[in-house]
């Protein structure tokens, strides 16, 4: 199975992206891909991931790709 691109979180970004994955009030898409973040940071595999989250698997991947690309959490 494939892992989700690694990806490294500093303690405040886990944090925040906790923050923002519970919050009521955070939009559902974006709960959703932060979600994916936290879980590519646990090192899940994109599928497992997906299926977490009744998502799919080319999305995890293409997320988790781009974050780690990008080097940051920001949306």
């Amino acid at each position: 199975m494939r892992v989700a691109a690694e990806i490294t979180l500093s303690k405040e970004e886990y944090r925040k992206l906790e923050k923002w994955a519970s919050a009521r009030s955070t939009s559902v898409r974006l709960r959703e891909r932060t979600r994916i973040v936290l879980m590519a940071a646990e090192g899940m595999t994109n599928k497992a991931t997906a299926a977490e989250l009744g998502t799919d698997a080319n999305k995890v991947g293409r997320l988790a790709k781009s974050c780690r690309e990008r080097g940051d959490v920001e949306y």
